[in-house]
């Protein structure tokens, strides 16, 4: 697993690399291996630094070394007999063991509960530190109180000392959070104690109940490749090629070359419930399939799976069971009239079970179903979300099939789904559909999740962009503005507004906008321009002007003002407003400061000079630059343009702005 970046803006090397780590854990995971490669738990004993070896490994001598796949330890005296036992969590079974500590108690010990004073310092005395003073012995004890011990886990709030065969403490000083230090007095060995702030004396603690547990071994059912899985309710099969019911039916997997299949095949017969769907759909195959079907007397339909239907049933089990494993034959689905997946079978099933399954109809009778041992439920009960399944035909590149899926579960979507949950499937709808080139029908369910999650960016420029895709501009700018009060710092909003508001040539609008952008953020000359060129469209060149003359005064190294304010003074249609000789003043001391390298410039110059009658001037310098730059290049179409109207001796004007100030 790579390390996390260290920095708010990490390289791109390293975010590579964090992110390979997570997709190669996640990997694992999902193809139900071990996250350390099954190797046994570790237990190391520090040998001082004396010797040779500084740890010796003893987790066989102390029954550690566990096969499990450990995550997390917490320490603590569960028994209260002076010594630490481990509570170990695992990824893997058993999720949760108790270990007891049962080695000698030649040690002798003592242990501290913490108490602030609930104002200064915390009520759980968390930040504090303790230091235990051995008579006879120059190096202290110390101890800290953190809220978290380790990975996922949090040890007792009771400090524990092991005082090796010291019979007497000299003293015990605590270290309060806020620099306040406190002496306790009238501790002793092998006790509990509670130390409150600004007491002074430790208070001996009565031995707490002990709460005995027996060790117990959990019996799972025994291996076997035939599985039952019983998915939450709400979960709905992908569309299936042509294939349609209109009752509770079994829809099996099945394959000729598969000897279960055949040995089932008999079992079915006359069965009005139940769909065959062959894995193979070359001509062979189904020439083999028909000839078992008329030997056996099999009445039920037989249908040949294509590769998007198996595409497609692997994507939903994966979903169901998270795990990345094919799909065997046979294995079958159970499915109501309304595309509901009751139970999912690898392997073969029986009538009783079958029939035990169809009337699974509550989501706790479900549950129950679904585990394979009893016991007491913790947590709350599923809920099924058609994300998961959409993202395993997404992940797969299915997008069509994923569009298709979303949209037939979203016509009846779970009533106990979480908003959230439901405003995030028809976002992923209207994600598909835009990727799709179908953006004006992501209108509608990007619509119905703005209206669940009415703050969410994502879904406001999805929605904005669908609506802009389809024409409708002002329907754009409409959801745009409304994202915009609600963050109006928002780059991608701002970006969106500001193209939207050119497209509708609202220049008042724009400059508001713009404007805006300014009060948060002065310094960009760059965007000074922009608002100068929205005055020009609007038709107040003065303002354009003067605001580009009062950037260059604050900002008179940011050369690309002086080469826009020039070429409005050269090319603007209002003769008010030109200024050739000044724009031509602007545009050689331009390239007199960067010597002629500067092709944009250069341009700028050449208009100052064409818009002063100076055609064979303003030629050369686009003949050279037309030489310089590609053909197509943005700045050599831009030379192309002035040189043909040098040669036909006509002066350049915008074409766009208007000639009179409204």
């Amino acid at each position: 697993m790579s390390q996390s970046p260290l920095n708010e803006t990490p390289k791109d090397s390293q975010l590579t690399l964090y992110r390979q780590g997570w997709k190669a854990l996640n990997r694992l995971l999902h193809e139900n291996k071990s996250f350390s490669g099954r190797e046994t738990n570790n237990a190391f004993l520090n040998c001082g630094s004396s010797g040779e070896i500084r740890f010796a490994d003893v987790s066989s001598a102390i029954g550690w070394d566990f096969a499990d796949d450990a995550r997390a330890i917490a320490p603590i005296d569960w028994d209260h007999d002076g010594d630490l036992d481990i509570w170990v969590t695992n990824r893997t079974a058993p999720r949760l063991r108790l270990l007891e500590n049962r080695t000698s108690k030649a040690s002798t010990w003592v242990s501290f509960l913490l108490e602030g004073n609930g104002t200064t310092v915390n009520r759980d005395g968390i930040g504090a530190k303790v230091t235990v003073k051995l008579k006879g012995d120059d190096k202290p004890l110390t101890r800290s109180l953190h809220a978290g011990h380790s990975f996922l886990s949090q040890q007792t709030r009771h400090l524990h000392f092991g005082l090796g065969g010291s019979t007497e403490i000299e003293n015990v000083t605590v270290a309060w959070p806020g620099a306040t230090t406190e002496q306790f007095s009238d501790v002793k060995i092998q006790s509990f104690h509670h130390l409150k702030q600004g007491t002074g004396k430790a208070t001996p603690l009565p031995p707490r109940k002990t709460i005995t547990l027996e060790p117990h071994a959990q019996t799972p059912p025994p291996a076997t490749p035939i599985a039952r899985i019983i998915p939450p309710a709400g979960h709905i099969l992908p569309a299936l090629d042509s294939i349609t019911w209109d009752t509770t039916t079994l829809i099996q997997l099945w394959s000729p070359a598969c000897p279960h299949c055949l040995e089932e095949l008999p079992h079915w017969k006359d069965r009005s419930d139940l769909i065959f769907l062959a894995t193979e759909d070359d001509e062979a195959s189904k020439s083999t399939c028909e000839a078992l079907f008329k030997k056996h007397g099999i009445t039920q339909p037989l249908h040949y799976a294509s590769a998007s239907t198996m595409q497609a049933l692997d994507a939903f089990q994966s979903s169901i069971i998270d795990l990345w494993v094919p799909l065997p034959v046979p294995s079958s689905f159970l499915v109501t009239a309304q595309n509901e997946v009751l139970a999912i079978y690898r392997g073969p099933v029986s009538d009783t079970t079958l029939s035990e399954d169809r009337s699974l109809s509550s989501r706790a009778d479900r549950r129950s179903a679904a585990a394979p041992f009893p016991g007491i439920w913790i947590s709350d009960q599923p809920i099924a979300s058609p994300l998961r399944t959409a993202n395993q035909l997404t992940s797969r590149g299915a997008i069509p099939e994923a569009i298709s899926y979303l949209k037939t579960a979203l016509k009846k979507p779970p009533k106990t789904l979480p908003k959230t949950q439901l405003a995030d499937t028809y976002l992923l709808l209207g994600q598909l559909l835009g990727q799709s080139g179908k953006g004006p029908e992501a209108i509608k369910p990007l619509s119905n999740a703005l209206k669940l999650v009415p703050q969410d960016v994502r879904i406001i420029l999805l929605l904005a962009t669908a609506y802009q895709e389809k024409g409708q501009l002002e329907a754009a700018l409409k959801v745009n503005t409304f994202g915009y009060k609600q963050h109006p710092e928002n780059t991608d909003l701002i970006q969106q507004r500001i193209t939207l508001q050119r497209n509708l040539q609202q220049w008042k609008e724009l400059i508001v906008t713009y404007q805006e952008i300014l009060k948060r953020a002065p310094n960009q000359p760059a965007l000074k321009i922009q608002i100068a060129f929205a005055y020009c469209e609007l038709g107040t060149p003065s303002e354009a002007l003067t605001i580009l003359k009062s950037s260059l005064s604050v900002h008179p190294h940011y050369l690309e003002t002086a080469s826009q304010l020039s070429r409005i003074l050269s090319t603007h249609p209002d003769p008010k407003v030109r200024s050739p000789h000044e724009a031509l003043i602007l545009a050689e001391r331009l390239c007199k400061m960067t010597k002629d390298k500067n092709s944009s410039f250069l341009l700028t110059k050449a208009l100052a000079l064409a818009n002063q009658e100076k055609f064979k001037d303003a030629q050369q310098i686009t003949a050279a630059l037309l030489r310089q730059l590609p053909p197509q290049h943005p700045l050599a179409l831009k030379a192309q343009s002035i040189q043909d109207s040098a040669q036909k001796g006509k002066a350049i004007r915008h074409p766009h702005w208007p000639k009179v100030s409204k």
